[in-house]
């Protein structure tokens, strides 16, 4: 029995150590891109304004012989447009196609209005509003649903429209769930929702640039005080998008059909690994990625490594440390005596108790990984010959009792075709005889007219412990193929934290991935420098700059170092005006900000041929025709206050009247160019860099242009620039100063803080340090 097939003992260790690098998601597989993804369909409805298209998903086991609960899900503003397919591209979505048997029938109708305000395009009175409910009583009269269990799901713009859907039509609905929403003061009465006692539940981002937490949780407060069902959870750390999160668990999805049943508070989002931004359908088959090259680098030296490394295993996702493997056959014995044997119910479980990384000079690299224990469990074990069988039951292997088993590699990184190469030098796996244990089996049965019971448990783990160095062998067999998952996961991935950084404004912020393009290991650390991607539905045409950066202008040193070329920014929002995405409402921006440029008698000073007696409000867009540009106007990056101009030779107001019934009538556009000195200074001592927009920006009146449909209008120039300029002004002194935490990311209880910045040569340059959680480090 010395033969049994322990190759399948190193697969366990697969799942652990794929953490390398550093990405938590599996290698996207190729989909295709003739359909949608299993479950959903593009379909349309026609109403007096004409055909509308918008998605639905249907279970995979879906049978009209049962009733159905429904979700109706209202997305963000990013999805606006008539495809009907944005919707499919992130947040609930995401989840359908990871969990196709979801039991419920999902409604994603499209907002189409896209100059209009986002806050409110799914007001109940808004035709966006009513064709979502028109939609969704289509789908109810075509396909088998439980009027009973109608759910209302929304993100974003989404989540305002769930609290405008849910008060306008409080009893239609089961169960309401809003993520990063809110309400516009004076669009919304929680009477009659709380007199209904529908079970509504807000989720917020603690750390939502765009829509405060304080919205939602300021909703739930109101409607529980007027007697409704309201539950308010915040989740800290979180941003914007909290779907990822949210969505992550199952237990979300009970919650929308059983709310009186499951308690919200009771739902941890924790220790979970959060699903990607984007389904797979819109990465490959909606999107272009282009490639921005070498404009960022990224230094980790090996007193970085040091820090970071140990706390690496905690952030190792729980599921990823223990599954099931298929069934092991194998036969066994000589050809005149052979044994089958099968083991069935085979499971693994294992902690990474600590990890090591070392650059070493010659360019490479020293790994380590400490296991403590893995332990490989057995359900049953069949075997068979023509003369004998016993079927034994569960067998316990557990590696690394006493001290932790040790897997060490050395590698070589390089990039080869634009791909990491890792190449294998050394690989050693060691754990002493007296370190693992195999349990006897629970119980064995035996039929052979020759071995005992006790004689067939013997042979069996006899036959393991004798197997010591073929597990040695099997897992450093796995290493090669382990480099190779390590290879693929080292392509372009998602980066929204570092997108942020690199969008100066809160709203419009690209989506991005990261890659690497440059490797080159030394003595002190490793280096690297990286290509940025910015997705495109429009083109796949590189964005090259005049200055990308190399592995030279990153310093051999030992800490922790992150160098951006400031051009990434200007190509960034080049992709975004190629797409006509660079524009927003400006009431979204501020109500009260930006309300005089909405306002037909103020504007009527601008646009001298504007009626401005009629009452109402007229529809202001704000959009960028040319890219923005950030650099810098310090002349020494030595002192303490660092200047930036941030500017745009091309900026619109694109101006509509919508106080009659019907479309928005164009007005016309008005061009022109604005430009706003930034100042940001860096504060050792309470930990914070402070971002200010100074209290004078440059804006230039260039001209008026036709809009679709209208005539070119007729500008007073000057009149135009005092007073966009006072409401810009106005709106930065109030949103224009932040103060951010010098801490960038936390690994485990390692804590990443920016030590000093620095720009030089059209690059910005961050100097990090790590502080351990556990110091109490200040």
């Amino acid at each position: 029995m010395t033969g049994l097939p322990l190759r399948h003992v190193a697969v366990a260790l697969l799942a652990i150590v794929c953490w390398l690098s550093s990405v938590r998601n599996a290698v996207a597989e190729t989909i295709d891109c003739a359909g949608l993804p299993p479950g959903f369909q593009l379909r349309t409805i026609t109403d007096e304004s004409g055909t509308h298209r918008y998605a639905l998903f249907l279970p995979r086991n879906y049978t009209p012989d049962k009733k159905w609960p429904v979700v109706l899900f209202l997305h963000g503003a990013g999805e606006k447009g008539t495809d009907g397919l944005m919707p499919l591209s992130g947040t609930f979505a995401v989840a359908l196609e990871k969990w196709p048997d979801a039991p419920f029938i999902a409604v994603f109708p499209q907002c189409e209005d896209v100059t209009g305000r986002s806050l409110t395009g799914w007001l109940a009175a808004n035709p966006d509003g009513q064709r979502a409910m028109q939609v969704l009583r289509g789908v109810e009269q075509e396909f088998s649903v439980d009027p009973n269990h109608r759910v209302l799901v929304g993100w974003s713009m989404g989540g305002y429209g769930a609290w405008y859907l849910a008060a306008a039509h409080p009893k239609h609905w089961s169960a309401v769930l809003t993520l990063a929403g809110g309400a516009v003061p004076g669009t919304i009465d929680l009477k009659e929702l709380a007199a209904a006692r529908t079970p509504v539940w807000a989720i917020s981002g603690k750390d939502d640039p765009l829509v405060s937490y304080r919205a939602s949780q300021e909703l739930i407060a109101q409607l529980n005080q007027l007697g409704g069902r309201g539950t308010y959870t915040l989740l800290d750390p979180a941003g914007h998008n909290i779907c990822p999160e949210v969505f992550a668990s199952r237990q979300t999805f009970d919650w929308l059909l059983q709310p009186d049943s499951i308690q919200p508070d009771s739902i941890s989002f924790q220790h979970l690994t959060p699903l990607p931004i984007r389904t797979k359908f819109f990465r490959q088959c909606q999107v272009q990625a282009r490639r921005i090259p070498d404009v960022l680098g990224i230094r980790l030296g090996n007193e970085a490594l040091a820090d970071l490394a140990p706390e690496l295993p905690t952030i190792i996702p729980r599921e990823s440390l223990e599954g099931r493997l298929p069934d092991i056959r194998k036969q066994l014995g000589s050809a005149n005596d052979p044994w089958n044997v099968v083991l069935a119910d085979v499971t693994y479980r294992c902690t990474v108790e600590k990890c090591w990384l070392h650059a070493i000079s010659g360019g490479r690299l020293g790994v380590e990984f400490q296991f403590q224990p893995l332990e490989l469990s057995i359900g049953q074990t069949t075997l068979e010959s023509a003369k004998h069988s016993a079927k034994a039951g569960r067998v316990s292997v557990k590696i690394g009792l006493r001290k932790p088993a040790v897997l060490k590699l050395e590698v070589q990184p390089a990039m080869v075709d634009g791909r990491l190469d890792l190449k294998l030098l050394r690989k050693s796996f060691q754990f002493d005889d007296g370190n693992w244990y195999i349990s006897p089996p629970e119980e064995i049965e035996v039929r052979s007219p020759v071995f005992t019971s006790d004689q067939m448990t013997t042979g069996l783990i006899g036959s393991l412990y004798g197997s010591r160095q073929q597990i040695i062998d099997e897992v450093l067999m796995v290493v090669p193929r382990l480099l190779e998952t390590v290879e693929q996961q080292m392509t372009a991935r998602p980066a929204p934290e570092l997108a942020r950084v690199l969008s100066p404004l809160p709203v419009l912020i690209p989506e991005i991935e990261v890659g690497p393009s440059h490797i080159s290991t030394d003595a002190h650390g490793v280096s690297l420098i990286c290509d940025v991607f910015a997705l495109s539905r429009t083109s796949d045409a590189p964005l090259p700059v005049q200055h990308p950066l190399d592995l030279n202008s990153l310093t051999q040193c030992d800490d922790l170092q992150m160098q951006v070329a400031l051009e990434t920014i200007t190509r960034l929002s080049t992709v975004s005006v190629e797409q006509n995405a660079a524009q927003v409402n400006v009431l979204d921006i501020s109500d009260e900000k930006f309300a005089v440029l909405a306002d037909p008698m103020r504007m009527q000073q601008v646009l001298p041929e504007l009626d401005g007696t009629q009452t109402g409000r007229l529809r202001t867009v704000l959009r960028l025709l040319s890219p923005l540009v950030l650099a810098t106007t310090t002349k020494s990056s030595e002192v303490a206050d660092m200047e930036f101009r941030l500017s745009a030779e091309k900026v619109a107001l694109d101006f509509y009247d919508e106080r009659a019934s019907g479309p928005a009538r164009p007005i016309g556009r008005v061009v022109f160019s604005l430009a706003q000195p930034i100042t940001l200074r860096q504060s050792q001592a309470d930990q914070q860099i402070n971002v200010t927009w100074q209290d004078r920006c440059d804006v230039v009146f260039l001209s008026g242009e036709a809009l679709a449909g209208s005539a070119v209008p007729k500008v007073n120039g000057p009149e135009f620039e005092t007073m966009f300029r006072a409401a810009w002004l106005s709106w930065g002194a109030e949103h224009g100063s932040q103060a951010m935490s010098t801490e960038v990311s936390q690994i485990g209880n390692m804590r990443i803080r920016l030590k000093r910045l620095e720009s030089a040569d059209g690059d910005l340059r961050f100097e990090l340090d790590t502080v351990s959680g556990r110091d109490g480090g200040g």
